[in-house]
C-alpha cells in the first residue's frame, strides 16, 4: 500500500504546477490515493472474508468428524453391550417358528449365563426396546408379547407389512 503511494506521490510532484493548477493535481493525488487506500481495504477484505471461510469450513469439518466417530463409538458400544446376549439373538434369527415359548431356565441355556437378577423381579426389564439387551430379540424381528416372572417369556415374530 506504501509503494501504491509512493509511486503516485512521484507521479502527481512532477505535474504539480502552481497556483490553480496545483490545486488540481492535488484534488487529483487525494483521489488516487484514495482510490489506491479504498482498493488495498476491498483485498484485505476480500482476504479476511476468506480467511473466515476457510475457518468456518474447517469447524464444520470438524464437527462431522465428531459426530461420526460418535456415532461409531456408539454403535461400537451398543454392540459390545448386546454382544453379552448375541447367542439369544442367533436363536431367534434361526427359528422358524411365529412363536417361541421360553421358559427362564431355557433362556439361561441359550444364553450361557444366568439371567440378572432384574429379569426375574421387573417386567420392565422385557420391555420392547430402552434397553441394549431387547436389541437381542428386536434385532432379529420379536418381540416380548408375554412375561410370567421367573417362569416363561414369549417372543413373538414380528410381522412386517409390505
Amino acid at each position: 500500500k506504501e509503494q501504491v503511494i509512493n509511486i503516485i506521490d512521484s507521479v502527481v510532484q512532477r505535474t504539480t504546477f502552481a497556483g490553480a493548477e496545483g490545486a488540481a493535481a492535488v484534488t487529483i493525488k487525494d483521489s488516487v490515493v484514495q482510490r489506491a487506500e479504498i482498493k488495498a481495504d476491498d483485498e484485505a477484505k476480500r482476504k479476511r472474508q476468506e480467511r473466515e471461510e476457510r475457518k468456518k469450513e474447517r469447524a464444520r469439518e470438524d464437527t462431522e468428524a465428531e459426530q461420526t466417530v460418535q456415532t461409531l463409538f456408539q454403535s461400537t458400544s451398543r454392540g459390545m453391550q448386546m454382544s453379552k446376549y448375541n447367542k439369544l439373538e442367533e436363536y431367534l434369527n434361526t427359528s422358524q417358528k411365529q412363536i417361541e415359548t421360553l421358559n427362564y431356565e431355557g433362556l439361561e441355556r441359550i444364553l450361557g449365563f444366568s439371567l440378572p437378577k432384574s429379569a426375574y423381579i421387573h417386567r420392565a426389564w422385557w420391555s420392547n426396546g430402552g434397553h441394549s439387551h431387547a436389541n437381542a430379540w428386536i434385532n432379529p424381528g420379536w418381540k416380548v408379547t408375554k412375561v410370567e416372572l421367573g417362569q416363561f417369556v414369549v417372543f413373538t415374530k414380528i410381522k412386517i407389512l409390505d
